[in-house]
């Protein structure tokens, strides 16, 4: 009966080394990943150059409304742009 429940027990433990030896990878790859979104996220933030295309991502919308005054060509357009921050 001992030697029976003996016998078990290598290889429930066996099972839970493997089950923890998987959720210790996983969260290595979680890790890896957070890392890289940081490092991008440093890249964006610094922006030396900020390309028209990187504008764009932090660009909620834009607002145009109607000249102050109609058919005039010398009075531009009010226009607000709304920022993702």
């Amino acid at each position: 009966m001992i030697s029976g429940r003996y016998g078990q027990k290598p290889s429930e433990l066996g099972q839970g080394l493997k089950s923890i030896t998987e959720r210790i990878s996983e969260m290595g790859m979680g890790e890896m990943c957070i890392r890289e979104f940081i490092d991008k996220a440093k890249s964006y933030m610094e922006m030396p150059n900020p390309t028209p295309k990187l504008l764009r991502v932090f660009i909620r919308r834009v607002e145009v409304y109607e000249k102050f005054e109609n058919y005039s060509r010398a009075c531009g357009n009010p226009i607000v742009i709304r920022l993702v921050f």
